[in-house]
């Protein structure tokens, strides 16, 4: 079982690191928003029921204690409204991914931008990354353009690299550096 671990955003909205406890509200977050999110996620269409959620769960707890990734549930006014997380983390090379989604109701009110930020800060401060990537499908103009606000840079298009509802999707692979998040963020307070 992974050990209870919250980062706080704003008085109504932090990340808690995901565990069983959450199974059977993010499974109906996940079935509410089937049709949003199955445009670009490919894993949807396997959620069907609780036993392959836990199985994920398991896999998350098992990655987390293996270094590999640190996913995070996403709370805002006491529930869970999607996921985001820290992906394919290779300490070595210090780099990983991030990755988010979020129901659909809640779009546009600044919770992902938000969540990027502190999660950002987390991967280069805490995990002691130097490089992040965000991938998204070509199309998916609202995660690309959280990318963008982000300050990561379009490093190119990955093409047919996912296979979603049985097309293959060409991604936008984006990337952000330590170096670059430092400067967003110093020039972000002189701005004030």
């Amino acid at each position: 079982m992974i050990m209870y671990m919250n980062i706080v955003i704003a008085s109504d909205l932090h990340l808690a690191l995901t565990d069983k406890s959450q199974l059977e509200e993010l499974f109906m977050t996940i079935q509410e928003n089937r049709d949003h999110l199955i445009q670009y996620l490919s894993w949807v269409e396997g959620m069907t029921s609780l036993e392959p959620l836990a199985a994920y769960i398991d896999q998350c707890d098992y990655n987390y204690w293996a270094g590999t990734d640190i996913s995070f549930v996403i709370v805002y006014q006491e529930k869970i409204v999607g996921r985001i997380g820290l992906h394919y983390i290779n300490r070595h090379n210090r780099n990983g991914a991030i990755g988010y989604w979020l129901k659909k109701s809640v779009e546009g009110k600044g919770i992902i931008s938000a969540c990027c930020k502190k999660l950002i800060d987390y991967a280069f401060e805490k995990v002691g990354l130097e490089r992040l990537e965000l991938k998204a499908a070509v199309q998916n103009q609202r995660s690309r353009s959280v990318a963008e606000r982000m300050g990561f840079q379009q490093e190119g298009i990955m093409r047919n690299a996912e296979i979603v509802n049985g097309t293959f999707n060409d991604l936008v692979l984006y990337a952000m550096l330590k170096e670059d998040w430092e400067q967003a963020r110093r020039d972000e307070i002189h701005a004030i």
